[in-house]
C-alpha cells in the first residue's frame, strides 16, 4: 500500500467517522429541541432539525471538538412558523435559540436538557390539568360510573380517555358523553403500545385545546380496560416529559365488583394490582351483594392496600369527590410491591428507548389464558332465542366468561340493545338512543365480545347456531 492510499483510507474512514458521527449528535439535537419547544408549550415543527454551521472550536478545556449549528422551525398556535436554531459543541448542548416574544422557562430547560427536575408538581399544579385513572377489573361497573359523574355539571369540562381490550370497542359507545372529548386509546396492550397512545392522546388533546379547536378541558379521566396494569399508566403521567408539564395526577380510583372481587382477587393479578396502587377504592354493586360478600371482602381489600379508603357504591351513583382530590400519586402508604411495580417500569421504559423496542401485540390475546373474540350476526336477532342462548352459555360455562358486552339488533326494535354479562351474570338489558354512526356498529350488525379464559370458541359458535339459528360472519373468524 503506498503513501496516497494510505491517505485515501484514512480520508475514508474520517468520512464515515464524521457521518456516524453526525447522526448521533443531530438525534440529540432533535430531542433537545422537542424538550425545549415542549417547555414552552410549542410544537416542533416535521420534528427535525437541518444543519446550518458545521465548524471546529475549543471547549472550556482547550480542547478542538466539532461546532454544530442546526436550524429548526416551531409553532406556537399550530397555524405559524417561527426559525430557531441549536448551538452543539461536540455532543453538549451550549444553547438554544427560541426567539420567543416572551420570557422563556430558562429553569425549566436547564433541569430538563441536564435530567434534572428543579421544579416540583406542586409548585405547577395550577396551571396543570389533573388526571384521574379510573380502573378495576372486567365488569366491575367503570362505565356505569362514569356515566353517573359525566352527567354532573361539575364534568361538563371534561375529557375522557378510554382503553378497551379487544379488537372491536364497544365501552366508549356506552358512555353518555360521546363526543370529541371522548377519545378511544386504539390498544388493549399493556405493554408499550399503550403509554405511546396515552402520551400521544394526551398531547393532541392539550394542542387542540391550545389551537382552540376544543374547549378548555378542565379534568381528565382515563378508563382504563378491566385487564390493565396501572403501573404503565401511572409512570407515564409521571415520567414523560410532555404530559407531566401540562398534566398532574389526581389519584387512581379502582372499582371494585361487590359481588365477584374475591374470586376475582384469588385468580386474576392485575386485579389485586389494581386495587393495591389505588388512592381510592369504589366498592360498587352495593345494593346486589350479599351481608356475607361485603363481610368478607372489605377485609381483603384493606390487607391488599391498607392506605386507600373504601367506598360503597349502590346503582352506580357516586358523588364527584370520591374520585377527585386524591392529590399527587404518592406509593408510602401503600403495598411495599407498588414501589417495585413502578421501579420495573422505569426500567422497561428506558430499555425501550434504549432499544427502540416497538412491537406489535395481537389485541385480541391477553396471555396464555385469556383472550377475546367478537361475533358479528348479519341478520336481526330473535330476542327470545338469543335470551335462551345467552343464558345456557352463563350457566354452563360463566365461570370461564370473564365478560360479555355488546350491541344487537332484535327483530321489531330499531334501537341497539346493550348486552352486558360477568361470569354467571347476565345484567338487565338497556337500549341506546340511536346506532352508532360511526364504524363498525354503523352498519347496524349485531356485535357482541366474548372475553373469556380457557374457553373454546366452538362453544359459544354452536350455542347460538342451535338456538338462534345464526352463524358468525366476523371477517376474520
Amino acid at each position: 500500500m503506498d503513501f496516497l492510499d494510505l491517505i485515501g483510507l484514512l480520508l475514508l474512514g474520517g468520512g464515515a467517522w464524521l457521518w456516524l458521527d453526525s447522526l448521533g449528535v443531530r438525534q440529540m439535537a432533535i430531542s433537545a429541541t422537542r424538550a425545549a419547544c415542549h417547555a414552552e408549550g410549542l410544537q416542533l415543527l416535521d420534528e427535525t432539525v437541518a444543519i446550518h454551521r458545521l465548524s471546529l472550536r475549543r471547549d472550556g478545556n482547550g480542547v478542538l471538538r466539532l461546532s454544530r449549528i442546526y436550524d429548526f422551525e416551531y409553532s406556537d398556535t399550530g397555524n405559524d412558523r417561527t426559525s430557531g436554531s441549536i448551538v452543539l459543541l461536540g455532543k453538549r448542548v451550549l444553547v438554544i435559540n427560541l426567539n420567543l416574544k416572551r420570557t422563556p422557562n430558562l429553569q425549566l430547560l436547564h433541569c430538563r436538557l441536564h435530567g434534572a427536575r428543579t421544579m416540583t408538581q406542586h409548585q405547577d399544579a395550577d396551571r396543570q390539568i389533573p388526571v384521574t385513572i379510573l380502573t378495576g377489573f372486567l365488569g366491575a361497573g367503570k362505565t356505569t360510573l362514569l356515566n353517573h359523574l359525566l352527567r354532573q355539571p361539575e364534568m361538563a369540562d371534561a375529557a375522557v380517555l378510554i382503553n378497551e381490550f379487544g379488537s372491536v370497542a364497544v365501552d366508549h359507545h356506552l358512555v353518555a358523553k360521546l363526543d370529541e372529548d371522548v377519545i378511544m386509546l386504539d390498544s388493549g396492550c399493556i405493554c408499550c403500545t399503550v403509554r405511546d397512545d396515552l402520551t400521544r392522546s394526551l398531547t393532541d388533546l392539550f394542542m387542540r385545546c391550545m389551537r382552540r379547536e376544543l374547549k378548555p378541558i378542565r379534568r381528565v379521566v382515563i378508563e382504563t380496560t378491566g385487564l390493565a396494569d396501572p403501573a404503565p399508566v401511572i409512570y407515564t403521567l409521571m415520567d414523560d416529559f410532555f404530559v407531566s408539564e401540562r398534566y398532574r395526577m389526581d389519584g387512581v380510583v379502582t372499582v371494585v365488583d361487590a359481588t365477584h372481587a374475591e374470586g376475582q382477587l384469588a385468580q386474576h393479578a392485575e386485579a389485586v394490582k389494581q386495587v393495591a396502587m389505588a388512592d381510592r377504592l369504589l366498592l360498587t354493586k352495593c345494593d346486589l351483594a350479599s351481608d356475607e360478600q361485603l363481610q368478607a371482602i372489605k377485609p381483603l381489600l384493606a390487607r391488599l392496600n391498607p392506605a386507600a379508603s373504601i367506598v360503597e357504591v349502590r346503582k352506580g351513583e357516586v358523588a364527584l369527590a370520591a374520585i377527585t382530590g386524591c392529590g399527587l400519586y404518592e406509593p408510602e402508604g401503600k403495598s411495599p410491591d407498588v414501589a417495585g411495580w413502578l421501579a420495573e417500569e422505569k426500567v422497561r421504559a428506558e430499555r425501550r428507548k434504549a432499544s427502540g423496542h416497538h412491537h406489535h401485540h395481537d389485541v385480541d390475546r391477553h396471555d396464555a389464558h385469556v383472550y377475546s373474540f367478537s361475533l358479528t350476526f348479519d341478520e336481526p336477532l330473535q330476542w327470545g332465542a338469543f335470551v335462551e342462548a345467552i343464558d345456557m352459555l352463563l350457566r354452563t360455562a360463566g365461570d370461564r366468561i370473564l365478560r360479555v358486552k355488546g350491541l344487537l339488533n332484535v327483530v321489531g326494535d330499531y334501537k341497539p340493545r346493550v348486552v352486558q354479562c360477568v361470569q354467571h351474570v347476565n345484567y338487565p338489558y338497556t337500549r341506546l338512543d340511536d346506532w352508532p354512526k360511526e364504524a363498525p356498529y354503523n352498519d347496524r350488525k349485531s356485535r357482541l365480545v366474548f372475553i373469556v379464559r380457557d374457553l373454546e370458541r366452538s362453544l359459544v359458535d354452536t350455542a347460538f347456531s342451535m338456538f338462534c339459528g345464526v352463524r358468525d360472519k366476523t371477517p376474520e373468524a
